[in-house]
């Protein structure tokens, strides 16, 4: 009776917790940043040296700044239909602040970055993370090119 019973009764707990509790679903992408390995020539050596060599500490906390910024998540929101019926701007920012909790982000190794995306529709999972990684990069790619063209200014 000592092992029967508490097998039972925790089989019983786990199978009615397993029904009750929703389901989560997780997605996950991956983005890989590689370093310039052509220095800028519009840049001096030590310029260009400072900016290559910038830690991924300082990587990952630009990473964080942007994904984790309200426009980022209001471009989100907005992809994935999570605004449309909303009226009042105190319950946009609770559905911000809902979706801010979703996201998660982690580094991965020295140039890789780790997007995850938690809901519990799992197509709105798996968009939301290809939305992130694709807002995170078009973000990524318009701070260099602006980056880019304000050098070019300043040397002219």
């Amino acid at each position: 009776m000592f092992i029967i019973v508490p097998a039972i009764v925790v089989t019983i707990l786990c199978t009615i917790g397993a029904y009750l509790l929703p389901n989560r679903y997780e997605s996950s992408t991956t983005i890989l940043v590689q370093r310039e390995e052509i220095p800028n020539p519009l840049l001096g050596n030590e310029l260009a040296a400072a900016m290559s060599s910038m830690s991924s500490e300082d990587k990952l906390q630009t990473f964080n700044e942007i994904i984790y910024s309200w426009t980022t998540l209001q471009m989100l929101a907005d992809s994935l239909g999570l605004s449309r019926n909303i009226q009042t701007e105190d319950k946009r920012q609770a559905m911000l602040i809902g979706l801010e909790r979703s996201v998660g982000t982690e580094r991965r190794g020295s140039g890789s970055f780790r997007i995850i995306f938690t809901d519990v529709d799992p197509l709105r999972t798996q968009r939301g993370a290809d939305i992130l990684s694709n807002l995170f990069i078009e973000t990524q790619m318009r701070v260099e090119r602006q980056r880019s063209e304000q050098a070019v200014q300043f040397f002219e």
